[in-house]
């Protein structure tokens, strides 16, 4: 009967640091793809000025 315990011990402790890791690991993707969606959108915006900038240097350039 003791080794019945201590083995459904162990179970139990193994399956609770079994889910810890998957939280952990869950929060670390979902981190990262909030991070991309950030640094992505900040990244897209400075594109488009600089495209916005070469469109108004050729006007220029062209009626210069």
């Amino acid at each position: 009967m003791c080794g019945g315990l201590l083995l459904l011990t162990s179970f139990i402790a193994a399956l609770t640091a079994f889910i810890t890791q998957l939280i952990t690991l869950s929060a670390v993707i979902f981190g990262g793809w909030i991070a991309v969606q950030v640094l992505g959108a900040s990244g897209h915006r400075g594109r488009t000025t600089v495209t916005i900038r070469k469109a108004v240097f050729k006007r220029s350039h062209f009626h210069g």
